[in-house]
Parts: C-alpha cells; sequence; structure tokens
C-alpha cells in the first residue's frame, strides 16, 4: 500500500482527480492536450523512480500489483474523460478504454525513447507528439491553439 501510494503521490494521478471538473469544462483536444502535458512533466520530473519500478515489474510482484491499481485508475480517469466527451458529441464514437491505453502507451513510449534511452531514439518534440496524439483522437488536425474543423473532420 505504501508503495502504491508512494508512487501514485509522484504521479500526474491527483492532479487528474482534482482537476476533473476544470477537464470537462475545456474543448476535448483542449483537455487531452493539458492531461499528455502534465503526465509528461510528471513523468520528467519522477523519471528516476519511474525507471526503477518499470524495472521492477517483470521480477517483483508486489511492484506489479501496485502499479496495476495505480495505472488502472489512471486509465479509468483518462477513460471517462473521454466518454464525457464522446457523449457531448466533442468527440467522434471512440473506443474510450482502447483510447486511454493508447494515451498511457504512447506516453512511457515517448519518455523511454526521449529520457531514458542513449542515445535517444526519436527527434520529435513535445509538441509534435502532443499533437499528434490529439490529432489520432480527435480526428481533426490540431496545433497548440486548437481543433482546425477545416481538416479531418467532416461539417
Amino acid at each position: 500500500a505504501l508503495l502504491r501510494e508512494a508512487v501514485r503521490s509522484r504521479s500526474a494521478l491527483p492532479w487528474l482527480e482534482e482537476s476533473e471538473d476544470a477537464l470537462l469544462a475545456l474543448p476535448a483536444d483542449e483537455g487531452i492536450r493539458r492531461i499528455l502535458t502534465r503526465a509528461l512533466d510528471h513523468m520528467d520530473d519522477n523519471s528516476g523512480p519511474f525507471m526503477v519500478m518499470w524495472s521492477q515489474l517483470a521480477t517483483n510482484d508486489t511492484v506489479a500489483q501496485s502499479l496495476a491499481g495505480f495505472i488502472n485508475e489512471a486509465l479509468q480517469r483518462i477513460a471517462g474523460f473521454l466518454e464525457a466527451k464522446v457523449a457531448s458529441g466533442e468527440l467522434r464514437g471512440i473506443d474510450t478504454e482502447v483510447a486511454s491505453q493508447m494515451m498511457m502507451g504512447s506516453l512511457v513510449t515517448y519518455t523511454l525513447r526521449t529520457r531514458r534511452l542513449s542515445p535517444p531514439l526519436t527527434r520529435i518534440s513535445r509538441r509534435r507528439f502532443i499533437d499528434g496524439v490529439v490529432e489520432i483522437l480527435t480526428g481533426c488536425h490540431t496545433s497548440s491553439m486548437g481543433c482546425d474543423n477545416a481538416q479531418g473532420q467532416d461539417d
């Protein structure tokens, strides 16, 4: 329980809980962008503990169970945000469970490729990464300025 709480407190999950209403008030693309940005900030700030935990997943059942609970909670919160945006018509009908896992997997892979592997294996900027994930989820061309409805969406 202590391990799970230590990992949880260093993650973006407390922020995600506190910001749920504020995120829901944002347009879908901006909310997704904020979730990704905050998660990357936390992963950058805590990349050392993240890597220690990651290395223990395959061999330590306690670590694996602790992380499974934390990851499941994060996935449920992200899926809940996406479900609300689908229900409001802001996102097309997507499988929110798959989409939340895609977001989480993308964050982990981006962090590994840009921060932990030597030499870094990607030249994708943080902004390009976030814009790409937002574009995939929303189905429209995006920039940090928002969704361009002229591209990628039928009106």
